[in-house]
């Protein structure tokens, strides 16, 4: 709509085009126009909404030209009736199809000059919106330049499922308080309790950062609000490419700078940097998360609050998190929890974890707490774990551990890493401090310091029939006269090796037993290369995967002539189709048994013809170490990393 003393000749719409595009009120005229003749040099003046009304109906002057000079407020507005009723109720301001907005306005620029709501209103200038261009959608997506332009999503619904896109980086003002701090989320707030799910305005759209950053956000609720970020409520969404820098977010329940609860969503390529603090479900990133997918994001914020606290996440429920680290110390200000069932967690990458894949991810900050308190997962149920590493100090009560405090009920550590420092009272390990799953082909090298149970692998391996199963295989720890490799529990305990703290060197003979560890080089004890020492009595075994992420995938130590050729014999080597789960080797009847018996159950016709398409396909073993990007094949961009760390040593 354009408003009063900033109209121009140009802004004029003349209503040639109308008729595609028609005001329609259903109502009866009644008034006239203010002034004018309808022409481009004199055209009729608009001031009130029953002049609008009164164009509506008056067909002949569509073909006119018109000019608001006033605002009008549609609230005041009653409708006239004559003879039946005019309803009111179902006054709108229809423009086109609900399909194709822009029907009827040939030539007319909707990118950089006009936008209008498909079915919901008729045309305005763009510099009345709240963004500095576009349209809403994927192809033409609102462009976010100026701190008002986010602040203008607001709770909208007309705009939270739409697209948006930082044109650059947004700084707000620390100096101007109308510009800077704020008591809610600035997207998608918390409205309140008592709002059913599906009645709440959620952000259900997309939003692009372009590799952009929104600096110095301040929210400040004073520990009182719920949902509390730079998005409130999203669910449904995309948010990718984005930093949060030298940010304060300070609420209750479910807080994080970038969004306070998260839902069925893809986030890719975000960070996040400054302080988050309250109550429950507090995290840099995010504080409480139910099923999505994030990837490739970090953050180094300072984390406090009472119970489930993580300095990537708060809380997380299902998903999945891959390349992914956090570096930010985690504290515990008071414990708000009476219940045990659902312990305190405090973690230095996510709190609480529930059924939440953990890959390739790490977490170096200090963390304390009471209760479930762990150097990358606070408590952990039901997921995998896997080539992932903590340091840190990390000080606790009880079920404490420089890994993951808890690990309970299901699940999978597997080529993890611990090398924090682990205080604690009770259940305490230098990798985990209360274990009912299996770990394997893991190690802690950290100091341990208890004054109850305590391992400086596993504090307590828990074993009960039905109920949890305990299990530690082909892992080390170094030699601590004060605790053995495991504190206490009956569950398993194969191939495990103690190394000593003195010498720091371990024996290559020792460790390759047939029944033990498969190691870089050899293939007697297997092929999967899951350990390495390239010089006996050296150091300490270390996992394939600390090597070769940066393209050092054989011995001896640093990228040099022999990883090259390697690198150089797995070249455009692609898992024939994806069908060996990163195995490598042939496809033949194995993968047509497993085919089988999976059939119509999750897998059809399309898995049948990738699987002709690469039948007898083959390819190296371990192939996809070489994969230094993880994109599924061995290219140009792998030999682009592999040559940035030519002859390095790490």
């Amino acid at each position: 709509m354009m408003k009063n003393k900033s109209v121009k000749v140009t802004d004029f719409i003349c209503f040639g085009l109308f008729l595609c595009a028609a005001f329609t009120f259903d109502a009866f005229a009644t008034g006239a126009y203010e002034d004018g003749s309808g022409t481009e040099g004199d055209p009729y003046q608009i001031k009130t909404a029953y002049q609008l009304e009164e164009l509506s109906h008056r067909s002949e002057d569509w073909d006119k030209c018109f000019i608001l000079i006033d605002d009008i407020d549609m609230s005041d507005y009653t409708c006239f009736q004559s003879g039946s009723a005019a309803h009111c109720d179902q006054v709108s301001l229809m423009i086109g199809s609900y399909s194709n907005p822009f029907t009827g306005y040939v030539g007319w620029d909707f990118s950089d000059t006009w936008w209008i709501i498909s079915g919901q209103s008729f045309p305005s200038l763009l510099s009345q919106t709240g963004f500095a261009g576009g349209y809403g959608t994927s192809e033409n997506p609102w462009q976010i330049s100026q701190p008002k332009h986010l602040m203008s999503i607001g709770s909208d619904p007309n705009l939270l499922d739409d697209h948006f896109i930082l044109l650059n980086d947004i700084v707000f003002d620390p100096d101007n308080n109308s510009d800077h701090v704020f008591t809610e989320a600035l997207i998608a707030p918390y409205e309140g309790d008592g709002i059913a799910w599906s009645e709440r305005n959620l952000f259900t759209g997309v939003f692009d950062g372009e590799g952009h950053k929104i600096v110095n956000l301040y929210i400040d609720s004073q520990s009182e609000s719920d949902v509390i970020g730079l998005f409130g409520y999203v669910n449904q969404s995309q948010i990718r490419d984005v930093g949060l820098e030298n940010g304060f977010v300070c609420g209750n329940s479910s807080v994080g700078l970038l969004a306070g609860r998260i839902s069925y969503s893809q986030v890719d390529n975000c960070y996040s940097s400054g302080t988050v603090t309250g109550g429950t479900a507090v995290g840099g990133l995010f504080g409480f998360c139910s099923r999505i997918s994030l990837s490739n994001s970090y953050s180094t914020c300072l984390v406090s609050g009472s119970d489930n606290l993580g300095g990537l996440l708060g809380e997380s429920i299902a998903g999945s998190i891959s390349d992914c680290y956090a570096t930010g110390s985690v504290t515990q200000l008071d414990d708000n929890q009476e219940s045990t069932i659902t312990p305190d967690s405090f973690g230095g990458l996510v709190g609480r974890n529930y059924s939440c894949d953990i890959s390739r991810c790490y977490a170096t900050g200090d963390v304390q707490g009471e209760i479930c308190v762990g150097g990358l997962l606070g408590s952990s149920y039901d997921c995998l774990v896997s080539q992932s590493y903590a340091t840190g100090s990390i000080i606790g009560e009880r079920d404490v551990g420089g890994l993951v405090g808890l690990f309970y009920g299901r699940g999978d550590v597997l080529n993890c890493y611990a090398e924090a420092s682990v205080s604690g009272g009770s259940c305490v390990g230098g990798l985990v401090g209360n274990n009912e799953v299996t770990v394997s082909n893991c190690y802690a090298v950290g100091d341990v310091n208890s004054d109850g149970l305590a391992g400086s692998l596993v504090g307590l391996n828990f074993y009960q029939d039905n109920i949890a199963d305990g299990k530690v295989i082909n892992c080390f720890c170094l030699l601590d006269f004060s605790y053995q490799p495991i504190g206490g529990g009956s569950g398993t305990v194969e191939n495990c090796i103690i190394g000593n703290p003195v010498t720091m060197k371990f024996q290559i003979e020792y460790t390759k037993s047939p029944t033990a560890w498969d190691f870089v080089g050899e293939s007697t004890n297997g092929e999967e290369d899951i350990w390495r020492l390239c010089v006996d009595r050296s150091d300490y075994p270390r996992l394939w995967w600390e090597f070769a992420s940066y393209g050092d995938f054989v011995c001896g130590d640093g990228v040099g002539v022999e990883d090259f050729a390697y690198l150089s014999q797995r070249w455009f080597a692609d898992g024939c189709g994806g069908l060996l789960d990163w195995q490598g080797g042939i496809v033949d009847l194995v993968e047509l048994a497993n085919l089988s018996e999976n059939w119509l159950d999750g897998a059809g016709q399309d898995e049948l013809q990738t699987l002709a398409a690469n039948w007898l396909c083959s390819t190296p073993v371990n192939w996809y170490r070489a994969d230094l990007n993880r994109d599924g094949k061995v290219d140009v961009h792998d030999l682009a990393e592999f040559s940035r760390n030519w002859l390095a040593f790490r």
